[in-house]
């Protein structure tokens, strides 16, 4: 018997179509069930308020028992998720049993092969083992066997969760894969926002000049505008707790991993957490970036910690900037300030702008800039053995085979001190040479063994708090043994993360005029060499 426009609710999910029921006999077992060949079905997977995924013309089979209800069906399918777009092989399932089912029988006709996982389950399944399927979610596309279920919350309510199984992602642009995703599991759950949620996987990672190894990572994902922090109750069926920042994003995330830039024949060696995502910017180019956290390096004895920024990835290496807090501390040498890490390995100029976390970061770097590794400090505080004192902005480098040195609105106090009081006046008990408005430019060249060296130094220099003389004046050191002409000019300037210009006519009006072509904000300044600037806020206010 049958019947058409029957409707059937199974776990609070209704299916309506043509029914046909006969009496069949299971060929695996000899045993007799009931058989219902289903067709022109509907159905709907919802939370009750929202549908999300739509099946229509369904055909297929379900199996009954004395006490329970299992089956498949297939059909055309319409998903409505905000921020995702699937295809594959659909399927409806159903096994209200807490067994797997094998079943083989014939109904209306038609031979029917049943085999389902233990349940109780009602679940939409996009994608198989050897045929996956494809999310594309924020502009990323994933690979894998999904399963959405509408369950109840043990507060009330209803969510979609979806079991992520077999997962694979791909990072890559510019002919280069930077990171191959595989073997990845766990859950998502959607609401009317969208869909969040994280995997555990393994991932192969091959940065040029950086990184390459296989290691275990998580990947994140939420399509919607929101952060999601929650624990999701699903009572006999478990728990989800997700807590992701607001979207759209999907990244792969490696946490508290070491790794290894080689610049200019040196290697520097970084600790901290590495997220991986993709981007399609305006022109249609696809990025690959690397932002990082909690990020710390070593260099030259000055140790950047709680860094955060972001790298460009290509397949000739990686550009970015980091910036975080100095902290230096090695024998009588004590200090700290805010510190700045330039890093270009991909020997070429870049001058890209990337967006992270809603902050516009530019990465520039020069033509000769194709090889650097570069700390800028600022508002440094130092102390040498309780007798130097430095404070100011100060620049680490390494360029070419070349390590640099650069500061700039230093104010070097030798003596006992300190030099000034807490409001800024000299301290009437401090005794010394006070350097103000100090620059100092160092440059090392040559062998570990003979290394070479050009100065050059200038500032303003007084006497403090010795009794009966008093001198002051303009102090100028320069100095220079490498056999060859030195200029950093430009590469210090482009520490401090500025655009240069080309000025051919080498004039300040000139060099005005080409600046104001190439600025976009709705203010620009002109600032000339003798312009005394109130304080270092003054853009500011």
């Amino acid at each position: 018997f049958g019947g058409d426009d029957v409707e059937l609710t199974v776990a609070g999910q209704t299916l309506s179509g043509s029914f046909t029921v006969e009496k069949t006999t299971d060929t695996l077992t000899g045993a007799t069930v009931v058989g219902v060949a289903l067709g022109g079905v509907t159905f709907a997977l919802g939370d009750g308020t929202t549908t999300y995924i739509e099946i229509t013309e369904g055909s297929g089979s379900l199996v009954l028992s004395s006490d329970a209800i299992a089956g498949s069906f297939s059909g055309t399918v319409a998903v409505h998720i905000p921020g995702l777009v699937a295809s594959g092989m659909v399927a409806v399932e159903i096994n209200q049993t807490s067994a797997a089912v094998d079943r083989e029988f014939t109904v209306g006709g038609n031979p029917v092969a049943l085999h389902l996982e233990a349940g109780p389950y009602v679940r939409v399944r996009i994608g198989e083992s050897g045929a996956l399927a494809t999310l594309t979610i924020a502009g990323q596309t994933l690979q894998g066997v999904f399963l959405f279920e509408a369950l109840g919350l043990a507060g009330g309510g209803r969510r979609v969760r979806v079991a992520a199984q077999e997962v694979g992602l791909v990072i890559a642009s510019g002919g280069h894969t930077y990171v191959n995703v595989h073997d990845g599991g766990g859950m998502f759950v959607i609401d009317p926002l969208g869909v969040a949620g994280s995997l555990s996987a393994t991932a192969d990672l091959s940065v040029p000049g950086l990184l390459s190894a296989t290691m275990a990572v998580s990947v994140e994902l939420n399509t919607g505008s929101a952060a999601v922090a929650t624990t999701f109750d699903f009572g006999s069926s478990g728990t989800v707790t997700l807590d992701v920042p607001a979207g759209p994003f999907v990244r792969v995330e490696l946490t508290g991993v070491d790794v290894t830039f080689h610049v200019g024949g040196q290697s520097f060696t970084a600790h901290g957490d590495f997220l991986f995502d993709q981007r399609t910017e305006s022109d249609g180019r696809r990025v690959s970036r690397m932002a990082v956290a909690n990020f710390s390096v070593s260099v030259a004895g000055n140790n950047l910690t709680n860094g955060e920024g972001a790298f460009i990835l290509s397949p000739a290496g990686v550009a970015g900037i980091v910036s975080g807090t100095a902290a230096l501390a090695v024998g009588p040498v004590a200090g700290g300030g805010q510190v700045t890490l330039r890093v270009n390995t991909t020997g070429a100029a870049v001058d890209e702008t990337i967006t992270v976390a809603g902050r516009a970061i530019p990465i520039r770097f020069g033509a000769d800039e194709g090889d650097v590794f570069s700390l800028s400090v600022s508002d440094l505080s130092l102390s040498i053995g309780g007798f130097v004192t430095i404070e100011g902005n100060i620049s680490f480098s390494s360029v070419g085979g070349r390590q640099a040195f650069a500061g700039s609105e230093l104010e070097i106090f030798l003596g006992v001190g300190p030099a000034r009081l807490a409001s800024g006046e000299i301290n009437p008990l401090a005794t010394g040479v006070l350097l103000t408005d100090a620059t100092v430019g160092l440059i090392r060249t040559g062998t570990s063994g003979s290394p070479l060296y050009a100065l050059s130094a200038s500032g303003t220099i007084q006497l403090v708090g010795v009794s009966g003389v008093t001198f002051s004046g303009t102090a100028l050191v320069r100095f220079n043994n490498t056999g060859e002409a030195i200029d950093e000019t430009l590469a210090i300037a482009r520490r401090y993360n500025t655009k240069i210009v080309p000025n051919p006519l080498k004039t300040g009006e000139a060099g005005k005029a080409a600046g104001y072509k190439h600025a976009s904000n709705e203010i620009v300044a002109f600032v000339d060499s003798d312009n005394v600037l109130p304080d270092r806020t003054w853009v500011r206010r």
